[in-house]
């Protein structure tokens, strides 16, 4: 007897080629020879026609990344909500890993996918053996396979180059989680913030170009990583959430440099930090700054002011990372991984004293009060 397929084909990142798959128990993004994926268009002329269906700027045909589920997780009354957690958390951990390695670079050359925009997928509403549906806020179409063709994002680069590089730490601690919650159903307060905040990261980290780039493109993604802060951290309930919790949660985060430990910095009247609680605050003053409708300029997108210093749009990112261990951490989420060599675990611990590095310099360029 034929061993029924357990995978769903569910839908296509037109932006994203893959040099290996992305793999976890109940989910995969995989390429387009990639078995499991074949064993789906054989089984219908709607998903092998899609699979073809792609081109680039240049009308040459692509070969996109596809996202299948298994068939437990179709079950499950909140299995979109599951496909979309996925994704944020795959798109996530590679965005943040790539800002980790860019913001103190003076190289432009970009390696790997630093917006959300790539993780985008294709609006698919469902299919059948002849046909497939597009559907969105603003349009729903039925289509039938064999006349369609569709573009990929014109304003993101070609990534067959990149790499998709991501902290393995945090991404098992994540899929676990999503496990505990999609799959064993288990629900509680941190969970709900944990996907919701993931779900904000991914709209902060979308290019900033709805009005070609002006500075309060920029400032608008301020304001969403800070609620990823904030959704991160609330507790719950009617409580409210303040700048001063988060600029505490921040706090507890190990350095080994004890200057980056000692509470120099006046965050207002009554409260110090850390270099970490100083560099939120600046991120917490701009975001204000620019959705009060207080005057604004372009040196309320640097840290500290100072068009010298780096992005607050590529800061967050690394504060964010920074956020997300230590929610895991202080909620005994965390799941480390077995390393199988020396290399790994020495590449691991270099992330770490990457971190380090950054806020040192972030100490120095900083004028203490």
């Amino acid at each position: 007897m034929k061993e029924k397929n357990p995978w769903v084909f569910v839908s296509i990142f037109p932006n994203l080629h893959l040099k290996e798959p992305i793999e976890t128990k109940y989910a995969l993004i995989v390429k387009e020879d990639d078995d499991r994926l074949k064993l789906l268009q054989n089984e219908n002329e709607s998903v092998a026609s899609l699979t073809k269906s792609f081109i680039d700027t240049r009308l040459k045909e692509i070969n996109p990344a596809f996202l299948l589920i298994h068939t437990r997780l179709k079950t499950n009354r909140e299995h979109h909500n599951a496909i979309i957690s996925y994704r944020n958390i795959v798109a996530i951990c590679i965005i943040l890993e790539g800002w980790l390695s860019m913001i103190l670079s003076e190289d432009g050359n970009v390696f790997t996918t630093l917006y959300s925009d790539y993780y985008d997928l294709f609006p698919l509403g469902g299919y059948s053996n002849k046909h497939f549906s597009i559907q969105t806020p603003s349009l729903s179409s039925t289509i039938s396979n064999s006349i369609t063709k569709y573009q990929q994002n014109y304003s993101l680069p070609d990534t067959r180059h990149f790499y998709f590089t991501k902290d393995d730490d945090l991404f098992l601690s994540l899929v676990k989680i999503w496990e505990d919650h999609f799959i064993r159903r288990k629900k509680n307060h941190l969970y709900d913030s944990l996907f919701r905040s993931l779900q904000m990261a991914f709209s902060a980290s979308k290019m900033p170009t709805d009005n070609f780039s002006t500075f309060y493109d920029y400032g608008t993604k301020l304001g969403l990583w800070i609620s990823s802060f904030e959704i991160l951290f609330h507790p719950g309930g009617n409580a409210n959430v303040s700048y001063k919790q988060i600029v505490k949660e921040l706090s507890h985060y190990q350095f080994y440099d004890k200057n980056l430990m000692t509470f120099k910095y006046k965050i207002d009247k009554t409260t110090k930090s850390n270099i970490l609680g100083k560099v939120y605050k600046d991120l917490y003053d701009a975001r204000n700054e620019f959705f009060h409708g207080n005057p604004v300029s372009t040196d309320n997108l640097f840290l500290f002011d100072n068009k010298k210093h780096p992005a607050l749009t590529k800061v967050a990112p690394v504060l964010y990372f920074i956020a997300l261990q230590l929610f895991l951490q202080e909620n005994n989420l965390f799941k480390k991984k077995t390393y199988k060599n020396y290399s790994e675990a020495f590449f691991s611990g270099f992330k770490g004293i990457h971190i380090e590095d950054i806020f040192i310099n972030f100490h120095k360029i900083s004028k203490v009060t």
